[in-house]
């Protein structure tokens, strides 16, 4: 407090910032005043938020079989200051594709999880193949990946270039075979 013989001594104000939910920087004015001064000074705030802002998938992993279609659910950490957008691509649109390539999330919707589908393709062999959908966004620094195994329904059989074949005794035939 200000007293009689203390007024030309500087004091010690301490300026709390409290916890928020979300994660953007605040601004703010503060005006200091007294009853013997009326006449305010003013501090202008920036508080420097501590949330780093991520994106949210309901599973980071997901097991398809060929010519099937999956989901996953998005969200932010956070809620934004401004609308977000979010990129979705596929790591090898051969193996996998989505039916969307970005959502918009706002200071409103951030929490409420966006469904994003996803389907894979058929291929000509019998191996499993993967692929990773990244959602991603230029205001967040790091993205969000969903790794995607897709199970091969293709068995492995047996071709013959020929179903039929005439051959005399002491002689012989060719069939070609391969793998299929």
């Amino acid at each position: 407090a200000f007293e009689s013989n203390n007024y030309l001594t500087p004091q010690t104000v301490t300026i709390n910032a409290l916890q928020d939910g979300d994660a953007s920087d605040e601004f703010v004015t503060m005006s200091l005043s007294g009853a013997s001064a009326p006449v305010a000074a003013t501090v202008s705030l920036s508080i420097v938020d501590d949330e780093i802002q991520s994106i949210i998938l309901s599973t980071n992993s997901a097991t398809i079989a060929e010519e099937a279609t999956s989901t996953v659910d998005v969200s932010l950490q956070y809620a934004p200051s401004v609308d977000t957008t979010v990129t979705i691509a596929s790591s090898n649109t051969n193996v996998l594709a989505v039916g969307i390539n970005t959502l918009t999330v706002t200071p409103a919707n951030w929490n409420l999880p966006q469904t994003v589908t996803f389907e894979s393709f058929n291929d000509d062999d019998t191996q499993d193949t993967s692929a990773v959908l990244v959602f991603s966004s230029v205001s967040i620094n790091s993205d969000a990946l969903l790794n995607v195994t897709v199970t091969d329904d293709d068995v492995q059989s047996v071709i013959v270039d020929t179903t039929s074949m005439s051959i005399f005794e002491i002689t012989s035939g060719i069939a070609r075979v391969r793998l299929a």
